[in-house]
């Protein structure tokens, strides 16, 4: 099963209504996991989707939440390189 398949079957079981964003979810899932704490990641994907759902939030909306969500604590920028790579 692929993620796009994986999506619209979650979709279908949570009988939620979404077109998500996977490649924008993962993205930010991934800089939260490198530049603050492994469990970032999910929890920062979750905070968006519940607020995202709060609002009733479109994809224009969910985008500038994402961009909010990089942008704090200064920014999460770009991955942290790791020592010996």
């Amino acid at each position: 099963m692929n993620l796009h398949d994986w999506i619209d079957e979650l979709c279908d079981l949570l009988d939620v209504d979404s077109e998500a964003d996977e490649g924008l979810l993962g993205d930010l899932a991934q800089v939260a996991h490198d530049n603050v704490h492994p469990v970032a990641g999910p929890v920062t994907t979750f905070l968006l989707g519940v607020a995202a759902g709060a609002r009733d939030a479109g994809p224009d909306t969910i985008e500038r939440l994402a961009a909010q969500v990089q942008e704090a604590r200064g920014g999460l920028g770009p991955p942290a390189r790791r020592h010996g790579r």
